[in-house]
C-alpha cells in the first residue's frame, strides 16, 4: 500500500494532477478541489494516501 507520494508536480489538469518521485516514478493521482488548488506546477508536494478496499469498490483517499 502506499501511504505517502512525494515529488515534483509536473503536470495539472483539474482535478488530476501529475507527481514525478525523486525515484523517476510519475503518478497520475485525482485529487479533491480543494487539494488539488493548492499544488503548483514544478513545485514539491506530499500527498498522503489511504487505500480502503471494500466488497464492492477499491478507494484511494487522499488528504
Amino acid at each position: 500500500m502506499i501511504g505517502l507520494i512525494s515529488g515534483q508536480v509536473q503536470y495539472l489538469m483539474a482535478p488530476t494532477a501529475c507527481v514525478m518521485t525523486t525515484s523517476g516514478v510519475g503518478y497520475d493521482i485525482e485529487l479533491p478541489l480543494p487539494s488539488f488548488c493548492q499544488l503548483r506546477l514544478n513545485e514539491q508536494a506530499s500527498i498522503w494516501t489511504h487505500f480502503h478496499v471494500r466488497e464492492d469498490a477499491a478507494v484511494v483517499w487522499l488528504y
